[in-house]
């Protein structure tokens, strides 16, 4: 494969990726064909039918109080100097899907506004798997707020030589 090559599939795979998210919020926006639960008739009776219901979901039980889920938490905002701070202490991580992980939580934590400066961070990330995966959703945050931009940066990517 030719220096040419090797630099612009990376650039190719941004654009790939940025014509995905495009894609896929354009068909999430559309809202799905109404569809009537099928209509059951009983002959000759008032009596209430047992319907079961429509989803998979469990049926919540009346006499329990609602609880929230508190699995997911929002991520936190992390200026560049403490998402640079953050990913040190990350690629300290011994456990190499904790790593993948941290770097996922650092990556969506920052603005967006210095998505661009976050980016020039992914170069103090030695392993290529773990900047490709810092890269990728960095951009894909970018490309669903400013495409243009996304796309123009990831363009400039491809044509480093």
């Amino acid at each position: 494969m030719t220096h040419k090559g090797i630099f612009s599939a990376p650039g190719l795979v941004l654009i790939g990726l940025v014509a995905g998210i495009v894609i896929g919020r354009q068909a999430r926006d559309r809202k799905p064909a109404p569809t009537a639960p099928p209509q059951t008739r009983t002959s000759g009776s008032n009596a209430a039918q047992n319907l079961k219901p429509v989803t998979n979901r469990p049926v919540a039980n009346p006499r329990e109080p609602a609880r929230a889920n508190t699995t997911v938490d929002a991520p936190k905002t992390l200026t560049i100097e403490e998402a640079a701070a953050a990913i040190l202490v990350a690629l300290g991580e011994k456990d190499q899907a904790k790593r993948y992980e941290a770097l996922q939580k650092i990556a969506n934590a920052v603005p967006i506004a210095d998505v661009q400066k976050a980016l020039a961070l992914a170069d103090s990330i030695p392993n290529r798997d773990l900047r490709a995966n810092f890269v990728s959703i960095l951009m894909s945050r970018w490309a669903e707020s400013d495409p243009v931009a996304a796309m123009t940066h990831a363009q400039g990517m491809a044509n480093v030589s």
